[in-house]
């Protein structure tokens, strides 16, 4: 049963991996087009194969559509064997090994294509863990996940699994070319759209959430999970609105909102931002992904920190370049 948990999450993640080369032209055409943003490889890496555990986080799987239950399943069962046997995690995702090598955006789509054989080696040294130990085995199934009539066979286009490493692109993309989000707390759907920042906003129809003033463009998302409001917007691009970069996020499958938004707070909250290793592995063999997404989440001018300190300050850092805007 391990076995074939191991063999159909590799097979899984080669088409992710596809799947993510496919909005890689899109992304640079529209976000990136003299290549700024860049990745090491490692990153990538850990980003790629971190995708099954990803979609199985409440707060990812509520934003996205149509996943199939043997994907929510499988990631569930990856965390609980993670959590109880550390040492598979530290196999998989080994520190002190990091390839720094850097990667150009416009280089990414080839890279990729041949990162096969790393994520191999990095599943394979996984399942040698389990499988070379008795004591490690019966740690990773202990919770019985591996035991009874549960099939483990994953769709080789299993959707969503490309998730992790898609949100990981596109929100550091974003973030290199100078896109930002403001959070506002504590606010209803009714006062997002009477809230005046600039100008106010209007939520459509069919617009996943996005108030936007469609003479301006300002536009604001509207996370229902955590009633926060982020006012996404960047000075480097004049000519690409910010409501119409959420909606080709939405309606392009480069992320989902909640995992580009929430995901980008949650992570600033706790103090992780700007890490250039933005994936953890914890000492218990679970591996921090609060950090997939890497969008620039700060605060206006003069404003009160939303969160507690971390360290004797405030992890959100100002917009000080938006000030006079």
């Amino acid at each position: 049963m391990i076995n074939s948990f191991f063999t159909t999450w590799w097979e899984g993640l080669q088409a992710a991996v596809s799947q993510a080369q496919l909005i890689i032209d899109s992304v640079v055409h529209q976000l990136d087009p003299t290549h700024k943003s860049g990745f090491t490889l490692y990153n990538l890496l850990v980003a790629a194969t971190v995708g099954l555990a990803f979609v199985a986080l409440p707060e990812v799987a509520i934003g996205m559509t149509g996943i199939a239950a043997s994907l929510l399943n499988a990631g569930q069962y990856l965390l609980i064997g993670l959590q109880s046997a550390p040492m598979v995690g530290r196999a998989i995702w080994p520190t002190g090994t990091v390839d720094s090598g850097l990667v150009q955006i416009g280089n990414i789509k080839s890279e990729l294509s041949q990162i096969d054989q790393e994520i191999g080696g990095m599943l394979n040294k996984g399942l040698q863990t389990v499988m070379g130990d008795i004591a490690t085995f019966a740690l990773f199934a202990s919770a019985g996940q591996f035991s009874g009539a549960i099939s483990f066979s994953l769709p080789q286009s299993t959707a969503g699994l490309d998730l992790a490493l898609k949100t990981f692109i596109i929100s550091n993309a974003m973030t290199q070319n100078g896109w930002n989000a403001i959070p506002q707390l504590w606010m209803s759907r009714e006062e997002v759209s009477s809230y005046e920042y600039g100008t106010g906003c209007e939520f459509g129809p069919d617009n996943y959430d996005v108030c936007t003033n469609p003479t301006t463009g300002t536009a604001f998302w509207y996370s229902n999970n955590t009633g926060i409001a982020y006012h996404l917007r960047s000075k480097s691009d004049a000519s690409l609105s910010s409501s119409q970069l959420m909606l080709d996020i939405f309606e392009n499958d480069w992320s989902t909102l909640p995992a580009l938004f929430d995901g980008a707070f949650n992570c600033t909250a706790a103090g992780h931002a700007n890490l250039s290793e933005p994936f953890q592995v914890q000492i218990n063999g679970t591996i921090d992904l609060s950090c997939v997404s890497q969008l620039n989440i700060c605060l206006s001018c003069n404003t009160w920190c939303v969160v507690p300190y971390v360290n004797g300050s405030c992890p959100f850092p100002d917009c000080e370049r938006h000030c006079d805007s």
